[in-house]
């Protein structure tokens, strides 16, 4: 601890070079050999940051990598001008006992780090330039201004060294049975009961024009103010497949005016406490198996429904699994997994485009209106993948919460809406099909695509009492630098006149209601294919590349 605070430009393999430890350190209790736990008093006696690393063989004793081993804390590392890096030569075994548990202990002489760029650079990248790396994380830059504005956050950030797992340790798994009957590590056995309760919502804004920039602050210098959205309307369909509760009954609901966004979020804040009250009540009784169902679980080649491994001896105790909401029965399952399956208190919300759009009118006002917390998925500072509200209830533990997760539709089909629909049959659109049902067949057909609306000609509340559905130039979008086609104008004009709309406020609200009919139907084909293919539900998924990983891990049993 003598050779960093005192360097010697010759013969510095010599201790005579040095001054004796015992003038220059204060050793106070320090007691020798020196251990690990000690070091913490040293550094505070000696206004030093120590940081240790330990070298480590791969079998064979080939490849030689350094680790690091006992990190200085960080506020000791920024206040500390002297910073000494110390290394055990050897590390011996600590017991043989069989256990798997980190079983070997650091022994030997420790020796100082002079470069640690010369000393780990050859185990990070063959490029022989020089590196800057932290002594935290051991990332590394090129240049010492970037390490010096990395360093900044790695000590409020960073506790530990994240290493990650070889082939050996694998966490990417579905936990499933394999060919050698061993288990694997990752569980998702809930994905794959279908959801009883998903929401599907669209809004409408008025788009008012602003011709001063100062009306409306902007976060960015290169923006430009060019329209304030301002939401009118609020529409939402409620699937739930719990239809014996009034209160959660399948159905369609929107509300026009300026508390549109009030409105929805009290209704997401009942339906969540009727969600609670009706997840945690007692549980339905099982119904009567059928012969089939009592052969199937009776069998000795029957596997559990929930893992797929097999029952193999009287350990594995085989139980009636049922579904606590209905009754239903679902099949065998081995006890341990049985208790492990429980209902997932989760109420997606889809909207298509949340995180371009939508999610700017809700997240303040679902953030305040009602107790509990927001959990956000980020893409950057102003859009979100996603975000959670945890309904907050009296004298229940987190975990038993409901929430509200708001979802991107747009992250698992991403095209237009009107294209999605003209994929798919007017028999695939049965809730849109039971919401119309008073409709003849020739005006529903009208109903299966999105509906033709003017949203920028919309720039004040005073537009949607109009009596007259406006030109086809009315029909602008800037987004897109284009009027709508004459046959989409056609559209628009026939729906109008079929369903005799009064003004353009209910013409509106026929759009908003086609809109969010057709987005259930469309998800709810697109669960449908889902689950039979893969067994999993995408509504519990935030993205189709999440579902994706979680289906390929579940059949290829990795």
């Amino acid at each position: 601890m003598t050779v960093a605070p005192y360097p010697v430009n010759h013969h510095a393999e010599k201790c005579s070079q040095y001054p004796n430890y015992s003038i220059v350190l204060k050793l106070n209790d320090i007691e020798f050999p020196m251990t690990l736990k000690q070091i913490t008093r040293f550094e505070r006696l000696n206004e030093l940051s120590v940081n240790v690393f330990t070298p480590q063989k791969e079998e064979g004793g080939q490849k030689k990598e350094h680790h690091r081993y006992r990190s200085s804390a960080p506020h000791r590392q920024q206040e500390r001008r002297s910073r000494e890096f110390i290394i055990p030569t050897t590390t011996t075994p600590r017991h043989n006992n069989g256990d798997d548990s980190d079983n070997t202990r650091v022994t030997g002489h420790f020796a100082w780090i002079k470069n640690l760029s010369r000393l780990l650079s050859s185990q990070i990248s063959r490029n022989t330039r020089r590196k800057h790396i932290c002594e935290r994380c051991l990332n590394y830059f090129y240049t010492r201004n970037k390490l010096i504005a990395h360093s900044v956050d790695c000590g409020v950030m960073n506790d530990c060294v994240i290493i990650l797992p070889d082939n050996e340790n694998k966490w990417l798994s579905h936990r499933n049975y394999d060919n050698e009957n061993k288990w694997l590590s990752h569980r998702n056995y809930g994905r794959k009961e279908r959801l009883p309760l998903v929401i599907y919502a669209d809004m409408e804004c008025i788009l008012e024009k602003k011709e001063n920039n100062k009306e409306v602050p902007v976060v960015n210098s290169g923006s430009n103010a060019y329209q304030h959205h301002k939401a009118f309307s609020v529409g939402y369909y409620l699937c739930c497949a719990l239809d014996d509760d009034d209160e959660l009954a399948s159905g369609y609901h929107f509300r026009r005016g300026d508390d549109c966004v009030s409105w929805f979020v009290d209704k997401l804040g009942a339906i969540a406490k009727r969600a609670y009250t009706l997840l945690s009540a007692n549980i339905k009784t099982m119904k009567k198996l059928t012969p089939t169902e009592e052969r199937d679980f009776a069998s000795v080649d029957a596997r559990c429904h929930i893992c797929g491994g097999p029952f193999e001896s009287d350990d594995d105790t085989r139980v009636r699994d049922h579904c606590h909401l209905t009754g239903r029965y679902r099949g065998p399952a081995h006890s341990r997994c049985n208790l492990n399956y429980r209902n997932s208190h989760i109420i997606p919300l889809f909207f298509h485009n949340l995180s371009g759009y939508d999610a700017h009118f809700i997240i303040e006002r679902i953030a305040n209106s009602f107790e509990g917390s927001v959990n956000l998925l980020p893409i950057n500072k102003e859009r979100y993948l996603s975000f959670t509200k945890n309904i907050k209830c009296a004298h229940v533990k987190w975990r038993q919460r409901v929430k509200l997760r708001f979802v991107d539709l747009f992250r698992f089909l991403s095209t237009s809406l009107d294209k999605l629909a003209s994929f798919f049959d007017e028999d695939k659109l049965r809730a849109t099909r039971l919401t119309f049902s008073h409709l003849t067949a020739s005006d529903f057909a009208l109903l299966t695509r999105k509906g033709v609306f003017s949203y920028e000609y919309i720039d004040s509340a005073a537009r949607l009492t109009e009596t007259e559905l406006p030109s086809r130039d009315a029909f602008y979008s800037s987004l897109s630098d284009e009027i709508v086609s004459e046959a989409d104008y056609e559209h628009a004009e026939t729906v109008w006149r079929r369903f005799d709309v009064p003004n353009l406020g209910e013409y509106s609200d026929l759009c908003l209601k086609t809109d969010v009919m057709l987005l259930t139907d469309i998800f709810e084909n697109f669960r449908d294919v889902c689950a039979d293919s893969y067994g999993l539900d995408p509504a519990h998924y935030y993205t189709v590349p999440g579902y994706t990983c979680d289906a390929m891990l579940k059949h290829t049993n990795v």
